[in-house]
C-alpha cells in the first residue's frame, strides 16, 4: 500500500491538484485497510514497534527519496495540504 502511494506521488508531481485528488481517491479506496492497521498499530508493544522499525527501514528510507522531490514540489499546494492534514499526523 505504501509502494502504491509513493507511485501516486512521483506520477502527479507536476500537477498538485490532480495529486491531491488521487491522495483523496488512494485513502478513501484503503480506509478499510488503514483503520485495520491503525488499530493493530494501538496495540503493539514498543520492542514490536521497534523490530517492525528496524526491519522495514530501508524500504521506509527508499520510498521516502522516492517521494520527497514530489512532495516538496506540492507541500505548499493547499489541497494537498488539507488532503494530507485530513490523514492525520505522521508517525
Amino acid at each position: 500500500m505504501t509502494q502504491r502511494m509513493a507511485d501516486l506521488f512521483v506520477a502527479d508531481a507536476k500537477d498538485c491538484e490532480k495529486m491531491a485528488t488521487d491522495i483523496r481517491a488512494f485513502i478513501a479506496q484503503n480506509k478499510a485497510l488503514m483503520d485495520q492497521l491503525a488499530e493493530m498499530e494501538k496495540h503493539l508493544t514498543a520492542q514490536e514497534r521497534e523490530a517492525f522499525g528496524k526491519r522495514n527501514r530501508s524500504t521506509l528510507e527508499a520510498l521516502l527519496t522516492k517521494v520527497k522531490p514530489a512532495f516538496n514540489a506540492c507541500r505548499d499546494n493547499k489541497s494537498v495540504e488539507a488532503v494530507m492534514a485530513a490523514m492525520g499526523p505522521a508517525e
